[in-house]
């Protein structure tokens, strides 16, 4: 679930980028944007994929006790955390520059801009989150884990809110 909803603020903040440049004339930076989404989207799915997969069979995952074997989970969280942090600021950073460049007055640009970098506070959330990883691994202890990843995600949909109204 995490990691769709992670996807879902990263595609709301693309399209929302997509939709402002809209009326600029600039088809490689669309099919940038465009490829950036498609980025996003391919990468979430599969990290869905390879969370909900990674036990044979998927039982042993929700059930510790059944046959079967699983991938080792540190490198599997590791890696999933790494390319959404890595989606997270392609999202964020890939509409700055054309952000800049639109015809507003200069207020007006400020705020767009600033409102889209309030979503460089979610890849802080993450690198948190990330080091939270090595200790849960180490005392399989999950609460603050789960609760950076609960941040992070609220943090990304409240920038990506502001960003949008």
């Amino acid at each position: 679930m995490y990691i769709l909803a992670k996807a879902g603020y990263n595609l709301a903040l693309s399209f929302t980028a997509l939709e402002y440049l809209a009326s600029a004339n600039l088809s490689t930076y669309h099919r940038m944007i465009w490829l950036a989404i498609s980025v996003v989207a391919a990468s979430h799915l599969s990290s869905v994929l390879i969370l909900l997969l990674y036990c044979r069979s998927t039982e042993k995952a929700w059930i510790p006790t059944a046959e079967g074997r699983c991938l080792d989970i540190g490198p599997l969280l590791y890696a999933t955390s790494a390319t959404t942090l890595t989606c997270n600021m392609i999202a964020v950073i890939l509409p700055v520059r054309k952000l800049c460049s639109l015809q507003l007055t200069r207020s007006k640009k400020l705020n767009i801009v600033s409102f889209n970098l309030l979503g460089l506070m979610t890849p802080v959330c993450s690198v948190i989150r990330i080091c939270q990883t090595k200790a849960m691994l180490r005392h399989g202890d999950a609460s603050m884990f789960t609760i950076w990843g609960v941040v992070e995600l609220c943090v990304g949909v409240g920038a990506d809110r502001i960003f949008l109204t």
